[in-house]
């Protein structure tokens, strides 16, 4: 419990830095939604890797990652971008933007903050951000990081998908669809409790047949918050060593020659 509270003391206050730091920015989805998010930028140039940090249900960018998870990897050297999707509330603590600006017909499902998922990456490289680009979801932005894997591969250097979605309300951009297809090197993770649920079952078939491993923290909680050390039921620890080594990996291999 000490190493837990000192580890998100330490959290805190490399947070407070680091979002006093980082540039709110907009930029139009497809559909012509305004998209809100943070950018929070490393002493490097924009040929270093950036993580596009995308939210679960009801929540935002700066509610899931503000306070640990987006400080934590600049640190590491990873620029950051975390967008407010329309499909979102204030969760976490913060506002969401993007859905607070929205005006005009709201549709059902999740399928409908894809549109969000796409223009963020098209803003990343409008900006110049040359190096490898790494999608990051969590719980229904999971399901959609698998989507825009296979879509839109070559902008892409990796995905990690946490919790990610595969119910009813997933409608077309269910995570069990895109999982088989995809060609790109992905870290998928979910909580115990989660792994053991019989309807997930078709979607670890899915993962197994495509040979992509599937982390299970033992006492996690769902979605990013795994990785939260104030949200999860354990140690964070092992399973930040697993998400910095698939990192890692990723920004090697996109300078390594093939």
């Amino acid at each position: 419990m000490l190493h837990r509270l000192f580890a998100f003391g330490l959290a805190v206050a490399l947070a407070t830095a680091a979002h006093a730091d980082a540039v709110e920015v907009t930029y139009a989805a497809a559909d012509g939604v305004a998209v809100f998010a943070d950018l929070s930028e490393t002493d490097a140039g924009r040929d270093a890797p950036l993580i596009l940090l995308f939210h679960q249900g009801g929540s935002n960018g700066r509610g899931e990652y503000a306070d640990f998870i987006a400080p934590r990897l600049v640190a590491a050297g990873f620029h950051v971008l975390a967008p407010d999707a329309r499909a979102g509330g204030d969760r976490y603590g913060a506002a969401n933007r993007t859905a607070a600006a929205f005006v005009g017909e709201r549709e059902g499902g999740y399928c409908w903050a894809y549109p969000d998922i796409v223009a963020t990456l098209d803003w990343a490289r409008d900006q110049g951000f040359e190096g490898p680009i790494i999608a990051w979801g969590s719980s229904y932005s999971a399901a959609l990081v698998l989507r825009l894997g296979v879509e839109r591969a070559g902008d892409l250097a990796g995905a990690l998908s946490f919790s990610p979605a595969t119910g009813g309300p997933m409608g077309e951009c269910s995570a069990l669809r895109f999982i088989s297809e995809i060609d790109l090197p992905v870290f998928v993770a979910l909580p115990r409790n989660e792994f053991e649920m019989e309807q997930k079952a078709p979607f670890l078939d899915a993962a197994r047949e495509a040979g992509i491993e599937v982390h299970v923290q033992p006492h996690g909680v769902h979605g990013s918050s795994m990785l939260h050390p104030a949200r999860a039921a354990d140690g964070t620890d092992a399973m930040w060593q697993k998400v910095d080594a698939f990192l890692a990996g990723c920004v090697e291999r996109n300078r390594t020659p093939q």
